[in-house]
């Protein structure tokens, strides 16, 4: 599989998404928990890895490897649907792009990773595996925690250089150990109909060229009601800080300004004396 890391590079570079900050918990409603990725990690696009990451976060800055090369740290929410035939992963000795059945499934055929080890470890009640994968070309690591679903596996993962990771430890344990279930939202994908019908080899041209046209119209359509959900969310956001602070102001004058007519007659008066003052050097620079 191609590394979406040159696509991460550009992504990261362009993206109008700010920061996430680190305080407040980011809930995905599709796989039904939410989590606090690191501070100041940006959020990029989504539909990665053959449909199964449903968000992609990435770090500010790149990371050196013990190379020349550089790598900047990604995380990826995904969501696994149960099914799916090793069998088909191979066809006449040749790797097909079937849809991915788990992480560690993701790991190996997504990845290359050479070395996948995964232990059973509970988060928020949940009976999920923490996933570890090494042998990444490029000398990348894969960390992950799974979370279990009625129709599959959803996992938060961060794939970070080997040279790095003991650096990130802590970022890494906080975020997966952060997971939280959230009222889950089932939405069917977007599958493309070359895909999802049997019969569209044999449709004219005409026929597929309408049904392609008209899935890309239904996934554009989606990622702009997504993209104007967070804009409207990072605006109600923005709205309560700023009446935070603005209450918040208010508070301190009224703790600095006495309130017993003395008081108020000392602060006028001196205020009266500041004005006084004032009106004399103007006086002065006119002479």
């Amino acid at each position: 599989m191609r590394s979406i890391a040159p696509l991460v590079a550009v992504l990261t570079a362009l993206a109008p998404a700010p920061a996430l900050p680190a305080q407040k918990p980011l809930a995905e409603p599709r796989v039904g928990f939410e989590f606090r990725p690191p501070k100041g990690w940006l959020e990029l696009g989504s539909g990665f890895d053959r449909g199964a990451t449903v968000r992609l976060l990435a770090a500010p800055r790149a990371m050196a490897s013990r190379g020349e090369s550089s790598h900047t740290p990604v995380l990826r929410v995904m969501h696994f649907v149960a099914g799916g035939d090793p069998a088909a992963d191979v066809v006449d000795g040749l790797p097909r792009k079937t849809p991915f059945r788990s992480l560690a499934d993701f790991a190996r055929r997504g990845l290359a990773a050479t070395d996948v080890s995964s232990e059973a470890h509970e988060i928020d009640g949940k009976a999920g595996q923490r996933v570890k994968a090494t042998g990444l070309p490029g000398g990348l690591t894969l960390v992950g925690q799974t979370w279990p679903l009625d129709d599959g596996e959803a996992a938060v993962c961060i794939e970070v250089l080997d040279n790095q990771i003991d650096k990130l430890a802590k970022e890494i344990d906080a975020v997966l150990g952060s997971l939280k279930a959230c009222e889950r939202t089932v939405t069917a994908p977007l599958t493309p109909p070359w895909l999802a019908d049997a019969a569209f080899a044999q449709q004219d041209a005409a026929a597929r060229a309408a049904a392609r046209r008209a899935w890309a119209t239904e996934i554009v359509a989606a990622a702009t009601k997504e993209a104007l959900d967070g804009a409207q969310r990072r605006r109600c956001r923005l709205h309560e800080e700023g009446h935070r602070r603005r209450r918040s102001r208010a508070r301190l004058v009224r703790v600095a300004v006495p309130r017993t007519g003395q008081g108020r007659a000392a602060a006028g008066g001196a205020a009266g004396a500041r004005q006084r003052r004032s009106a004399a050097r103007t006086a002065g620079r006119a002479r």
